[in-house]
């Protein structure tokens, strides 16, 4: 059973290694090392099997700003499986528990196709906001 939770510190070793071994490099782990350092207002969740965490997904405040309107919302990146644990609903569900707490039913991640889908879950975005 997964059981999906807000990071706490001594968690952040581990959700290094599993953004490294999810992407095969040390870049986005870096990357959630940094927006760690420089933004107070994260969302941080893991996703736990047992004693053992398979996955981590980061929320970051996000403003997109056009010539005549700006919408303020969240952004998600990186998400991370571990490659063993991968295709078993867990990178949804990650997914889906970050949507639930920002009471958001859709999060804005393709601008060019204005959808993104993980699997059997598909989040869209609509020009004038994040419904």
């Amino acid at each position: 059973m997964i059981v999906v939770r807000k990071e706490m510190p001594d968690d952040i070793a581990v959700i290094w290694k599993i953004n490294e071994k999810a992407f095969g490099q040390p870049v986005e782990a870096n990357i959630v090392d940094k927006l760690r350092e420089n933004c107070s207002d994260l969302l941080s969740l893991v996703a736990v099997q047992g004693e053992q965490i398979v996955g981590h997904i980061l929320f970051s405040p996000a403003r997109i700003e056009g010539e005549r309107e700006m919408m303020e919302g969240v952004g998600l990146a990186p998400m991370a499986v571990l490659p063993k644990f991968q295709r078993h609903g867990i990178g949804s569900r990650l997914v889906q528990e970050g949507v639930n707490y920002h009471g958001l039913k859709s999060v804005a991640c393709d601008y060019a196709k204005n959808r993104v889908a993980f699997g059997r879950l598909t989040l869209e975005w609509r020009t004038h906001g994040v419904s």
